[in-house]
């Protein structure tokens, strides 16, 4: 089976909305109190560079936001085929971004990804909470 680049990104585009639509219910819960709201994993405040008093709800909110830019992102590309057009902003595994080393050469994230490079460069904001 083929899926042109246009049907890949946006498939994987949907797949982000609904990751999204449950990162927000996952919230609705944890802010309701159906889930407590613990503190947050070592793993996770690492991660997202979150204070030693970080709890379950700012992990959320993290990871919505990031499944919100993922979904941009990927209708975005899919955007570029619609219209023939080619990334503005590609960027090759071992390349800078930014002035910054990549991850392969640093061997940690610097917590700029190339979804949020673009999503800069193109002037959409994504907030904390994953508004748009």
């Amino acid at each position: 089976m083929y899926l042109s680049p246009r049907t890949a990104h946006r498939t994987v585009g949907y797949l982000e909305e609904a990751a999204h639509r449950a990162y927000t219910d996952y919230l609705r819960a944890v802010d309701s109190g159906a889930i407590p709201n613990v503190p947050a994993g070592e793993i996770a405040k690492k991660y997202y560079s979150l204070p030693e008093d970080a709890k379950l709800r700012d992990v959320i909110l993290h990871v919505r936001a990031d499944e919100c830019m993922h979904r941009d992102f990927n209708h975005h590309l899919s955007d570029l085929y619609d219209a023939k057009e080619e990334d503005e902003f590609p960027t090759k595994m071992g390349e800078e971004v930014e002035g910054k080393p990549s991850e392969a050469k640093e061997g940690a994230s610097s917590g700029v990804g190339r979804a949020s490079v673009v999503m800069a460069a193109s002037g959409k904001k994504t907030g904390p909470d994953g508004a748009q």
